[in-house]
């Protein structure tokens, strides 16, 4: 007799999608992947996307912020320095852009240290993020143009928090998928190299440079250039494709897709131990929000902290929540189950972050597609071959 601890959770997983089959009035042998059915499964990212805009509401905190601007002046207990409202001479892009800022000077100044090192690590750890997002769009040309451009979800993600445009992008990406999303990445080296140099060029150096360049008055620039990030990577992943020369060392789609997200999943552990370890602050503190933001006004600064630290787990809650999707779709996660992966993952964040966790994640899902694609290929050739015969 078995009894109900006996079911693996791969199993209830397996019942959990029969289940929804019911629900949809699908028959019996309807695929996977057909869309409604992936639709209704990914309702929980849909539902991550919507509380975030709840919860991340950043309309009360305009006037603060405008304020401030006003003032001509950011003054904090020990230092103050002018606000820089002119960068692209663009009157509508500056005004918007000034606003916008606000938002980062206790961090970047750090004033508020617990939200710069929040913010700093945050940052790092998103450059993984966004080097996926590029790999990802590499994958097939047959994917739907929204698929290809993941630009175009970064820069909403600016404008309204990454935290809200992240569950959205993750649940359009597991619905419209074409198959061919879900084979090994194809992106030759010169792609995985230029979408590299995107990530570093286009957002991990001007990020870095808005924290720490000496003088401060020019962390602002920084800021006003780190802003439009979406738009610079696309422009410099476009050039750095076409003329990024062959490299004397000659790697394979998946050894250059290794590299290129291990060292962003380098920095963003490198910084995450300092945050946790480094500044004696751990990780709570840090890193887990305390508060709804707008409770918190009239004291814009704690409204910052609280919306950096709510962006950071609704973007990488997401980030966690789509891998387990992709995954699933193998049919299994390894052979050690899901209770390893979720383990894993937990002691993976707690040590490294969760950026590295999710590049981590990620290439293990690249290493199961590997492997099935391999198994479908060798089945094929076996086929073929009894066939001759």
């Amino acid at each position: 007799m078995i009894k109900p601890t006996d079911v693996s959770l791969p199993t209830r997983v397996d019942w959990l999608f029969s289940q929804l089959r019911r629900l949809l009035h699908l028959p019996t042998g309807a695929r996977r992947n057909g869309k409604a059915e992936r639709a209704f499964v990914a309702m929980p990212l849909l539902g991550l996307s919507i509380l975030a805009f709840v919860i991340m509401d950043a309309r009360s905190a305009l006037l603060p912020a405008r304020d401030i601007l006003q003032g001509g002046e950011i003054v904090w207990a020990d230092g103050a320095v002018p606000i820089r409202t002119s960068f692209y001479g663009v009157k509508w892009l500056d005004d918007l852009l000034s606003v916008m800022n606000m938002f980062f000077v206790s961090s970047i100044y750090g004033y508020d240290y617990v939200a710069h090192a929040q913010a700093l690590s945050f940052l790092s750890d998103a450059g993984v993020l966004l080097a996926v997002w590029l790999i990802e769009s590499l994958r097939s040309k047959e994917a739907l143009w929204f698929l290809r451009v993941p630009w175009v979800f970064a820069l909403a993600g600016q404008l309204l928090g990454m935290g809200i445009v992240c569950p959205f992008y993750y649940f359009l990406h597991y619905v419209f998928s074409p198959a061919t999303v879900r084979i090994p990445s194809t992106a030759n080296q010169r792609q995985v190299l230029a979408a590299f140099s995107a990530v570093v060029v286009a957002f991990s150096f001007p990020a870095s440079a808005m924290f720490f360049w000496p003088r401060l008055e020019t962390r602002q620039a920084w800021l006003f250039l780190w802003q439009l990030y979406p738009l610079s990577m696309a422009v410099t992943y476009a050039v750095a494709s076409l003329v990024l020369p062959e490299s004397p060392i000659r790697l394979s789609s998946t050894a250059a897709t290794r590299l290129c997200i291990a060292c962003l999943s380098g920095l963003g552990a490198t910084v995450w131990l300092w945050t946790t370890h480094g500044s004696l602050m751990g990780i709570a503190p840090v890193f887990i929000p305390t508060a709804i933001p707008r409770f918190t006004l009239p004291d814009f600064t704690a409204f910052c902290r609280q919306f950096l630290s709510w962006d950071e787990v609704f973007v990488f809650g997401s980030s966690f929540l789509w891998l387990a999707y992709l995954i699933n779709d193998l049919d299994r996660p390894g052979p050690y189950g899901w209770q390893l992966v979720l383990l894993g993952t937990i002691i993976c964040t707690t040590t490294l972050g969760p950026g590295t966790t999710v590049g981590l994640g990620w290439l293990l899902r690249e290493e199961l597609l590997t492997k099935k694609s391999k198994s479908k290929k060798q089945g094929l050739a076996k086929h073929l071959q009894s066939c001759r015969r």
